[in-house]
């Protein structure tokens, strides 16, 4: 060991031997020499060895010679001097040669000046040394050295950047960006600076050595704000390396965890520059790198330890697409900078001993005396402002830095937070992540608020909120999942009891030693598990407390050893050892910070703080423990990494406030973001980052506030938003059956959804559930809803294709052959464990291909009987294998079917879905289009005979069950038949083969009610009538020696009019079949049923009062009348070419022996035209009904009928209601009939049968030829039937409805006629049912003739205020509005809204004109002039016709007010509509109303003088409730007063008034600012509207003066007269006064919520402060 003599003359002789000249490379060895012994010389011994002990002024003058050295290297540009030569000569030797020569001289200038800079900061760092020798310009000089050498030869270097032409700014250009654009000159210039490059990495470790002996400086030596300031922003330059190479990254590493740390020194020691400190940091996070190899290389410091590798995996999945283990030097410089700010907190016994902080702390207004000081208050005052600063930059638009600058950077921060988050060397992570947190909430609500918002700010800040509360619910989630064992358990952590495993010495309970980290060989003894290794810490902290004279835990209140007090302290013990001994940098910081936590937490317990306070110095604390197995150390070793990582978290979770907040921030999601009314932005962006938070921890989906607040959203204005909440719902409803059945309600929502997107998105997610989810409780309804959609023919066909590909796939698609549903039942529902989307992997494809749940693929080769066994598969058990799977699928599927005819109550639905799976695929459809449809048909069809064969084995297994429970037996026989039903339709030949299973139904004998009696028998019969035709003869004779013709005569007597209809089509059927004999016994039984009910109708013919008959006798004449007209619609004897009687014949009376089939038609309509005269209802009905059989048999009779008048006698307004029902009943079935007989081909193949057809009139389609026989005839009636839409009972209007809307489908109604009557029935307000099919049949019109419909808007205003006073008279006022129940919530809505927003609001042109047309109504001067010169020959008429108008312009104007406006320009273009209007037609009327006072001396006698400036007589007098008292309305009680005139000068002001009125709710319910107002001109082309919001509190005023009926004593027309007078007067004034006001400020706000009466520009700064301060 050298001694202090040797450093004084090996000093002196170096000073000797360089006098005169500049120290040499050998002298500065040698003084590197003494710095290496002096720093490693043990702490203690020879205390004076050093520089200390060297002369001062020696000292100084060395210090003189090294500044010299390090003021020269100063000026070295080794970057730029060898750029000069590459750019000289393009030669590799010329460079070779500069580096030997002129290179080699300046690289070692530059290496000295390095190594003598960091000899004087060593010396002047050197304990005990004289302060004269501290020089500044020596420290100064070796800061511009540090800095110089940084930024121009050591980051060109690492970035490889310095081939590019210098520039003050080049060295600080990303690397990545700058190689994106260089030609082939540059790219030879960088590829020989490569060679210049590699000596400027030797020179690294003198630079990390001047920055940590810098770092020391600071810390040791007082510095000025110069010098300091300028070391800090030397060491941020290392920062912006962007290093190529891997070599380079571990090079740069050091260099970054020196610059860190002088940089973190500077912060601690100097509070007063810790804001100048964060201010520098953000005009570097401009300049880091942004290339993923380079962006994150600071290695994380973290103990195996305490961060095991269970919370490494849980890390990881916080942040999924970043790998951990790495993270941004700038986050570890910003979490340094935190952690640094932590002071020991001052506790309340030791108060009294520093009595100037505790006077300083009662001078403070808002602090409690004697209250305990807190040591991270600094901590998080640095947080607070470097996170406001932040997100400042991140919301502010500019050029230089802007924010989509500084938005990435904040993803990046959080993303580093978060995989740091759990490590206990960081715990200031935590901290920045919750100020964060509480920044975005605060400024989310700020956005909440507003008018309009930045989408991409807003996309921003709630995607990184989404980051931090997915990161709380995973953590959460392991917490839940994996809580701490404090007590001994039955089970591995793994849950499997089999394998390697080893037992515990105190408990026996058994772990594998995998789950243990324990192998064989290292098996321990004496082991216990973590259990009962916890609570062996317990008792030793407990024991040890005693010890000490302290209470135990079970004593005292205040003193609480328990299990969360030992596992925190078993981490502050292993930290303070970490700080002894590992020497990692910044690690005391982290240690103190995690006390001062603790220290604030125990606050209540200060028995517990007194004790954790001597912890505060790990290196003087007394009570740590020391290594060794019998301490808290040691214990911590003995935990398994699995129990050390639940500790880890159970800490976390216990006193994080990041994870406390949880809550708090899924309710800002829930209350504040997702039910926004201000903003949809807001809402859909809400809903995108909660499926982040719900992807981590599905559970959350089921918790009913965020159930309920994401269901409303189905129901959402925004079709961006319902597809959002839909798209949400449907990641989780397949791995989660609770989270299926909790949103079934809102998939029923979604299901009716106006948006096409929205219904298709809905349909695929209920296709997964359907496939994945056996139990999913809503399958019969969504089923049914979903047909419900596919039948209606006015749907989307993309929806409806969607909806067959659904029911394909789960009905009919072929099963894998990989897939056995026998073998692998669905799991119950309980079973299924939560998991995420993105976490967990379900194999769909076996799923779906099993249609009921998650199927499992089988073994290979099957094992059968005994597992020993094995069956070798061939071709034929392959075969019989596929057939099985394929019927249980089957079998599953016509189950699927059961229940959806139980739940629709009908089979109608899936007759039409199999109807359109078995359709031809359409001429005009597009390749794939018609593929898709013949590849449904082909499936369709290959399993419709194995379905019907599944649904006779359940109605037999119905049959076997049916002593179990009655009630399900006849409910379920219902369903099963109904489903028979639908394949008797499109499949007769397979349900032929289980014939003989249906005939015994026909008994009627099943112990059902006669309702359900009359479905099955009714299923039955159709199902006869449709297999009869594939009979064969011998079939048929067997068929009639059974009772099967009895059967079917015995419902015609005992059944209702749709079960006899059933059993009369079938016995039709039996009895003309092809191959029958002309005496068959169906044939007898049917003429035989026909003479009976025939003769006993001719019996009654001549009985003219049918209503005095008894009940009985009327039913049995209903019954024959049906019967008959049955027979009449099925008998195939009665054709379209068989001549009736003419209605002008002689009655020519047959008896009933004489009836044979040729008479049946001629003789029956005549006995239907007499019962139709009879005086009873119901026998009219049955008439009628018999009536329409003969008509769809023979449609040309229905023309001789309406020539004679019965069509109109029927549908007369004066005939019986239930005629008029029964009417348009008739119609309606006689259309679809005739079109089902075309579309099905039936009557192209009679046409085809018939030798007297043409050719040509083949060519031409003769077919439909009938068809425009019943639309003429209807057509000529369309006047009466479109009156009988606005009929008073509801039952007419809702069947003349839908008759009009099978007219216009088949193009025989003229659209112009019916829109205004089917815009009038949007009136109906109490009806919602018939207004919702009324907006269907005109969104149809409007998606074909938008201007059509937009030209007879005022028209169906009109006729919907006629509709109202003749439907609903008893309501006081005709009323625009109609209530409807919304979001839970009754609100209201215009009539007209649905057909604005659905056919008219999409098109600017067609608003603007429906304004427009509108308004002009209001100008009644030139509709006055107009109804004069029409009606000059009766006055009284025009003046009725004037003045009758008014009502109906209140109504318009309320529409008008009350239409659902998205954009600024509809109202604005309202408003300058009325004010171009009133600028006209205001100051006429005003003129024309003061002329015609003038010469009763009502006004002013001066005809130059303003006419509205003031109140006038007429005004003061309408102040009294009967102004025609008044002394000043004595002029208008004249005899020779012109009260008609003035009546009309009034109407047309009240047509002014509500234009007035209508104006002003417009500009305050859509808050439209005056500037706006003015400024708005149609012409001008808007690139696109903004959107904006209606206020809900206003209502508009539609009532005038001079039209309602004022109550009281001695009311006369002259006062109504006089108080519209005043009305419009005063309105006027209001109007006028306001145009000359001035305008404001705000010309950027278009629209917003009411409440903001105060215009001006949008700031965040005046925005009001709504603090959100997460906590639990």
């Amino acid at each position: 060991m050298q001694s202090s003599l040797d450093f004084t003359g090996t000093v002196e002789r170096i000073l000797q031997a360089s006098e005169g000249r500049h120290l040499t490379s050998k002298e500065l060895s040698a003084l590197s020499v003494l710095c290496t012994t002096q720093s490693s010389s043990k702490r203690g011994l020879d205390v004076d060895l050093g520089f200390s002990d060297v002369d001062p002024n020696t000292t100084g003058q060395l210090v003189e010679a090294l500044q010299a050295l390090a003021a020269l290297a100063s000026s070295v540009d080794w970057v730029g001097e060898g750029l000069k030569v590459v750019q000289q000569v393009q030669t590799g030797e010329t460079l070779d040669s500069w580096l030997q020569v002129e290179g080699k001289a300046l690289m070692e200038r530059l290496s000295m000046g390095l190594e003598a800079a960091s000899i004087v900061l060593f010396i002047m760092n050197s304990p005990g040394i004289d302060r004269s020798v501290i020089s500044e310009d020596a420290i100064e000089a070796c800061i511009v050295l540090f800095r110089h050498h940084l930024s121009k030869n050591v980051l060109p270097a690492i970035n490889q950047v310095g081939h590019i032409a210098s520039t003050p700014k080049t060295p600080t250009t990303s690397a990545k960006k700058r190689r994106r654009n260089v030609d082939s000159h540059e790219a030879d210039a960088s590829k020989e600076m490569k060679k210049v490059y590699r000596p400027i990495y030797k020179t690294i470790g003198f630079l990390v050595q001047i920055v940590e002996r810098l770092e020391t400086l600071v810390q040791k030596v007082p510095l000025d704000d110069q010098p300091l300031l300028m070391i800090s922003s030397g060491a941020l330059f290392s920062l912006e390396f962007d290093p190529v190479l891997q070599a380079d990254i571990s090079l740069t590493h050091q260099l970054h965890e020196a610059s860190v740390g002088v940089i973190t020194a500077i912060f601690r020691k100097y509070p007063r520059h810790r804001h100048i400190l964060l201010e520098d940091l953000f005009p570097v996070m401009l300049k880091l790198p942004t290339y993923k190899k380079s962006m994150r290389t600071f290695a994380v410091h973290s103990s195996a330890i305490l961060f095991p590798t269970s919370l490494q995996r849980l890390c990881q999945t916080l942040v999924p697409n970043i790998e951990s283990g790495s993270i941004q030097t700038m986050t570890v410089l910003i979490l340094s900078l935190i952690q640094s700010a932590v002071v020991r907190p001052l506790l309340l016994d030791e108060q009294h001993n520093h009595p100037q902080q505790l006077e300083h702390q009662e001078q403070q207004p808002n602090s409690e005396s004697r209250e305990q000081t807190s040591g991270l208050a600094q901590c998080q005052s640095v947080c607070d402002v470097f996170v406001a600063h932040l997100l400042r930059k991140c919301a502010k638009k500019g050029e230089d830095g802007g924010a989509s600058e500084f938005r990435p950077i904040l993803a990046n921060l959080i993303d580093d937070l978060l995989l740091i988050l759990l490590v206990p060397e960081y715990p200031a992570a935590e901290m920045l992540l919750t100020s964060i947190a509480n920044g975005i909430c605060r400024e989310l609500l700020q956005l909440s608020q507003a008018k309009t918002v930045e989408t991409t700010h807003v996309n921003t800040i709630l995607d990184a909120l989404s980051k931090i509360c997915a990161a709380q619910a995973r953590i959460l989630r392991f917490h839940r999942e994996r809580p701490v064992r404090n007590k001994p358990s039955t089970e591995c952590y793994c849950q499997k009891m089999d394998g390697t495993m080893v037992e515990c010495e105190k408990c026996l309970s058994k772990y594998h030693a995998m789950c243990v980290a324990m192998s064989k060989g290292t098996a321990m003894e004496n082991w216990y598990c973590d259990a009962c290794q916890l609570g062996r810490v317990v008792a030793f902290e407990q024991d040890r407390s005693t010890n000490q004279g302290e209470v135990m835990a079970c004593s005292s209140a205040n003193v609480r050893i328990d299990e969360a007090y030992c596992m925190r302290r078993l981490m502050i013990d292993y930290l303070s050892i970490l700080t002894r001994n590992a020497g990692i940098v910044g690690l005391q910081d982290a240690y103190e910070f995690h006390l001062a936590r603790w220290l604030l937490e125990l606050k209540e317990q200060q028995t517990l703080q007194t004790r954790v306070a001597e912890l505060w110095d790990p290196r003087e604390s007394s009570v740590l423990n020391t290594d060794g197995e019998n301490t808290l150390n040691g214990m911590l070793h003995c935990l398994s990494d699995e129990g050390r990582s639940r500790i880890v978290v159970d800490v976390a979770v216990a006193q994080s406030n990041l994870l406390l907040s949880h809550r708090s921030l899924i309710g800002l999601f829930v209350n504040q973001l997702i039910g926004n009314k201000n903003s949809a932005l807001i809402r859909k962006l809400s809903l995108k980052a909660i499926e982040k938070v719900t992807d981590a921890d599905p559970q959350l989906m089921i918790y009913p506030f965020v159930r309920n607040s994401v269901t409303k959203r189905f129901s959402d204005e925004a079709i961006s938003v319902r597809e959002a909440a839909v798209s949400l719902v449907g990641l989780y409803v397949v791995h989660s059956p609770a989270v299926a059945n909790a949103f079934h309600p809102a998939f029923m929502v979604g299901l009716q959804d106006p948006g096409v997107s929205v219904r298709k998105r809905t349909i695929k997610i209920l296709q997964d559930v359907l496939c994945s989810n056996p139990a999913y409780k809503g399958r019969a309804e969504a089923c049914t809803t979903m047909l419900t959609l596919a039948a209606d023919p006015k749907e989307d066909d993309s929806v409806r294709d969607a909806i067959h590909d659904l029911f394909l796939k789960i009905w009919l698609e072929n099963a894998d052959e990989k897939v056995d549903p026998i073998t692998s039942p669905p799991s119950p529902e309980g079973d299924q464990e939560f998991a995420s989307p993105s976490s967990k992997v379900l194999d769909l494809q076996f799923a779906q291909a099993g249609a009921l749940g998650p199927l499992t693929p089988t073994r290979h080769p099957i094992q059968v009987a005994s597992p020993s066994v094995t069956v070798r598969e061939t071709r034929s058990t392959e075969r019989r294998s596929r057939r099985r799977r394929l019927q249980a699928r089957s079998e599953i599927a016509a189950e699927q079917m059961v229940e959806v005819a139980k739940e629709a109550n009908s089979g109608e639905h899936l007759k039409t879905l199999f109807r359109d799976l078995l359709e031809n695929e359409s001429d005009g459809g597009k390749g794939s289009t018609t593929s898709g449809r013949r590849k449904r048909r082909t499936l369709a069809q290959g399993h419709c005979g194995m379905l019907v064969d599944a649904l006779f084995e359940i109605l037999l297994r119905v049959e076997e069950n049916r002593i179990k429970s009655r009630v399900t037996f006849c409910n379920d026989v219902v369903a099963v038949m109904r489903t028979i039903g639908v394949f008797t339709n499109i499949s007769p030949n397979d349900v032929h083969r289980h014939l003989d299973t249906l005939l015994p139904y026909l008994k009627a004998d099943n112990g059902m009610s006669l309702e359900q009696e009359a479905v099955v028998v009714a299923c039955v019969c159709n199902a006869i009538a449709r297999v009869a035709p594939v009979l064969s003869n011998d079939e048929l004779d067997d068929l009639g020696k059974t009772s099967l013709a009895d059967d079917l005569l015995k419902i015609t007597y005992k059944f209702g009019r749709d079960a006899l209809s059933s059993a009369i089509q079938a016995l039709c059927t039996m009895a003309h079949h092809k191959s029958a004999r002309e005496h068959n016994p169906f044939r007898n039984k049917l003429l035989s049923l026909a003479k009976t009910f025939y003769g006993y109708l001719l019996k009654h013919r001549n009985d003219d009062n049918i209503a005095a008959m008894t009940n009985k006798a009327k039913a049995n004449v209903q019954r024959a009348l049906s019967v008959l007209g049955a027979i009449c619609r099925y008998d195939e004897s009665i054709t379209g070419d068989q001549v009736l009687q003419k209605q002008d014949d002689a009655w020519a009376e047959v008896p009933p022996s004489e009836l044979d089939f040729a008479s049946l038609a001629s003789v029956f309509e005549r006995l239907f035209t007499d019962y139709l005269s009879k005086n009873d209802t119901q026998t009219k009905c049955a008439a009628l009904r018999g009536l329409c059989g003969i008509f769809i048999s023979n449609p040309r009779e229905m023309l001789q009928m309406d020539q004679s008048g019965l069509i109109s006698q029927v549908m007369a307004a004066d005939a019986p209601m239930s005629l008029q029902l029964e009417s348009l009943a008739c119609w309606r079935d006689i259309l679809l009939t005739e079109e089902a007989r075309i579309e099905s081909g039936e009557a192209k193949k009679k046409m085809d049968a018939k030798s007297s057809i043409t050719l040509s009139k083949k060519i031409s389609g003769d077919q439909d030829a009938d068809a425009t026989i019943f639309g003429g005839v209807l057509t000529s009636h369309a006047s009466r039937l479109l009156q009988m839409t606005q009929d008073k009972d509801k039952n007419i209007r809702f069947a003349a409805l839908d008759l009009v809307g099978h007219l216009l489908r088949q193009g025989q109604l003229n659209p112009n006629e019916a829109v205004p009557y089917l815009l009038a029935l949007q009136g109906d307000v109490h009806e919602d049912g018939i207004r919702s099919l009324a907006l269907r049949l005109l969104m149809i019109e409007g998606e074909k003739r938008p201007d059509m419909l937009r030209q007879r808007v005022y028209a169906g205003i009109k006729q919907a205020f006629a509709f109202q006073k003749i439907v609903y008279p008893t309501n006081e006022h005709v009323s625009a509005l109609v209530s409807i129940r919304k979001d839970g919530t009754t609100q209201t809505e215009c009539v007209f809204g649905k057909v604005f927003s659905e056919c008219l609001a999409g098109i600017r042109k067609q608003r603007r004109g429906l304004f427009a047309s509108l308004l002009r109504r209001f100008d009644l001067q030139n509709i006055r002039k107009s109804v004069e010169s029409n009606a000059k020959s009766d006055l009284r008429v025009a003046e009725e016709k004037f003045t009758d108008d008014l009502p109906l312009l209140s109504f318009t104007a309320q529409v008008l007010a009350y239409l659902p406006y998205k954009v600024a320009s509809d109202p604005l273009f309202i408003i300058y509509t009325i004010n171009a209007m009133l600028a006209l037609r205001g100051p006429d009327l005003l003129d024309r109303l003061a002329s015609f006072l003038r010469p009763y001396g009502l006004s002013s006698s001066d005809e130059m003088e303003e006419t509205n400036h003031e109140e006038d007589a007429l005004e003061i007098a309408a102040k009294r409730h009967l102004p025609h008292h008044a002394k000043e309305a004595t002029p208008l009680l004249v005899p020779d007063f012109d009260t008609k005139e003035f009546k009309w000068l009034c109407a047309e002001a009240a047509a002014q008034t509500l234009l007035l009125r209508l104006k002003s709710f417009l500009r305050s319910a859509y808050d439209l600012s005056e500037s706006r107002i003015f400024g708005f001109n149609p012409d001008t082309k808007e690139e696109k509207d903004k959107t904006v919001f209606k206020g809900s509190t206003l209502t508009f005023d539609s009532s005038l003066s001079m039209s309602a009926h004022h109550s009281g004593e001695g009311m006369t027309e002259i006062d109504s007269l006089i108080f519209q007078y005043a009305d419009y007067r005063k309105l006027m004034r209001a109007d006028t006064n306001l145009e000359h006001f001035p305008l404001d400020d705000d010309e950027d706000s278009v629209g917003g919520p009411i409440g903001s009466s105060k215009k001006r520009r949008r700031s965040t700064t005046d925005l009001p402060e709504n603090e959100l301060v997460l906590s639990p």
